[in-house]
């Protein structure tokens, strides 16, 4: 039992009492239509989607490619809800994402594609008096700072410091110890 908190259109109406014919064996079976209205937010390695609900569907399955035209991928299948939270996005990258609504009579149209971009975090870097400060957002949680004296592949070893956060900025001040230090905040997911 499906119950509704407000009015339902006319074009609900008609693909839930089809949607129901083809359910009880009295009418020919009807496929969904493709779910719309879409709002992405992009966060930490992450895309929160949201989308109108089909009213006919049962069920959705969320897809992801890194490119628009995919191939794509179920990330998410049976959900009942219109919104959906994909985690380990590519950061510094748009996501590209489609849904598909389930009923009875199986899988409808796909959504249009829509991609988000997911943000890599900024360093800020100061020096001065024998230190460097590094700065980054703080919603860069899980985020790796490591330290190198060259640049060369292999090199790389994790700052051990913790750094403070303040204001929505985690911030990290190092000894200046050698002549040459790079640093790099690498993400948490391979």
């Amino acid at each position: 039992m499906k119950i509704y908190d407000g009015i339902i259109s006319d074009t609900d109406r008609s693909a839930i009492s089809s949607a129901l014919a083809f359910k009880y064996g009295i009418g020919p079976a009807v496929a969904t239509r493709a779910p719309a209205d879409f709002l992405a937010v992009a966060g930490n390695l992450r895309a929160t989607l949201s989308w109108t609900p089909v009213m006919e569907a049962n069920s959705y399955t969320v897809s992801r490619s890194a490119t628009p035209d995919g191939p794509f991928t179920p990330i998410a299948q049976n959900l009942t809800s219109s919104n959906f939270v994909g985690l380990n996005a590519a950061p510094g990258k748009t996501n590209y994402y489609k849904v598909t609504a389930y009923n009875e009579s199986g899988a409808g149209v796909s959504s249009m594609v829509f991609g988000i971009l997911v943000p890599l975090p900024v360093v800020g870097i100061s020096a001065g008096n024998g230190s460097v400060s590094l700065r980054w957002p703080d919603w860069a949680n899980g985020w790796i700072l490591n330290s190198s004296n060259s640049l060369q592949q292999g090199t790389w070893s994790p700052v051990m410091a913790s750094p403070t956060t303040s204001g929505g900025v985690k911030e990290l001040v190092l000894p200046l110890d050698s002549p040459m230090k790079f640093s790099r905040l690498a993400s948490p997911t391979p």
